[in-house]
């Protein structure tokens, strides 16, 4: 997908989607390429996910400085910020469409949708299809999400958008659990049941 080093951009909708993005921005950073963050200022500062709020100050550190943290809060200002600093690929975890943004508009730049949980898949396809790639984290989600009510809402069956399976780091928090361990750790009797 990414042969030589390139411009890369992460658009940040919220502060928690480094969570899903981290891992990405500090291996394609730590690889030579041109890491660009821009912090989508238009979201709402108040209401229910306001503690979400993409505040240039939620970045977090990283193995090795990125080349640019900045903001955003019009469709025309990304476009510009685009173009003037020669993006060729975009990491978000919504598709073009959810920024205004028509394929023609982004010219030759590939658009690739990062699977945040079943989020992507309940909120139909149209988010993930607005975009070249979609970086799903196991082929059993694709096929479970095939499967679901969800997909035979959607009018198309056929997924013009490449699909590539990848595990992801934000999975693996869970996989080391073990009842014998909790037990010992926690001094939990025998008697009492554990649910992982």
């Amino acid at each position: 997908m990414i042969k030589k080093l390139e411009s890369i951009l992460f658009i940040i909708d919220r502060n928690i989607y480094y969570r899903h993005m981290g891992p990405f921005i500090d291996y394609l950073n730590n690889s030579g390429h041109d890491i660009h963050l821009l912090h989508n200022y238009s979201k709402e500062k108040s209401g229910s996910k306001s503690m979400y709020f993409p505040y240039l100050f939620s970045s977090p550190v990283f193995t090795k400085p990125v080349n640019s943290i900045g903001i955003f809060e019009k469709k025309k200002d990304l476009l510009k910020y685009i173009d003037e600093n020669k993006i060729r690929f975009i990491f978000s975890l919504h598709g073009y469409q959810a920024y205004d943004i028509k394929k023609d508009e982004t010219h030759d730049i590939k658009w690739i949708v990062l699977q945040h949980w079943a989020d992507n898949f309940i909120d139909g396809h149209g988010d993930f299809m607005n975009s070249d790639y979609f970086l799903s984290y196991s082929k059993l989600w694709w096929n479970s999400y095939l499967k679901s009510e969800y997909s035979n809402k959607e009018k198309s069956s056929h997924y013009t958008v490449e699909t590539k399976f990848l595990s992801h780091p934000l999975n693996f928090l869970y996989e080391d659990l073990n009842k014998a361990a909790l037990r010992k750790k926690y001094n939990i009797k025998s008697s009492k049941k554990i649910l992982l």
